[in-house]
């Protein structure tokens, strides 16, 4: 078993509900329904790594692909709820293969995507849903997505239960990363 697999098993209490909360979600809009097609746009990919719960590494034809989960914003990983966010998703995408919508590049190059489940489900949504993400606001959220935020908000669900809780983008800009020196 390697480390991902490990804390996808070992979640915490917090990241327990948070998971189960994630696979009731998904089970509950799959069952009896047949895997989507995957359509020319859509890219099935097998993925390798979750750093964070909103990066992800998968492999597609032999080549390694950096991906990011489009107009979503899960909290950092040293911030609070950044572990859970990055253990749900690693419990529900680690090692599996998933059909990858593509919605265009960030500015590190890396794929934005919107990970489907059997059945239309949608992994980025449901982030949103259980309080593990935050909408992006320049990608235009639908009235829907902003309404499943509003309600995990309203139901104090993952993040939220947090009186204050602070965007990512608020937390990366009083937390710079340190540049570590290269060494020659």
């Amino acid at each position: 078993m390697n480390a991902f697999e490990e804390e996808a098993v070992d979640l915490g209490r917090t990241g327990r509900l948070a998971f189960l909360w994630l696979m009731v979600s998904l089970l509950a809009g799959t069952v009896a329904t047949a895997a989507p097609s995957v359509q020319a746009e859509n890219l099935l990919m097998k993925v390798i790594e979750v750093p964070q719960g909103d990066l992800l590494t998968a492999r597609l034809d032999g080549r390694f692909v950096k991906l990011r989960l489009y107009g979503i914003d899960c909290p950092e990983p040293k911030q609070r709820y950044g572990r859970e966010a990055r253990r749900a998703v690693a419990g529900l995408v680690y090692g599996r293969e998933v059909v990858a919508r593509p919605k265009g590049q960030d500015e590190s190059g890396r794929l934005l995507v919107e990970i489907i489940f059997e059945g239309g489900r949608n992994l980025n949504q449901l982030l949103v849903q259980e309080g593990l993400a935050w909408l992006v606001s320049s990608t235009s959220p639908s009235p829907a997505l902003v309404e499943m935020q509003e309600r995990a908000r309203l139901e104090k669900r993952g993040l939220w239960h947090d009186p204050a809780p602070v965007p990512p983008w608020q937390w990366r800009a009083s937390h710079p990363v340190k540049k570590k020196a290269r060494v020659r």
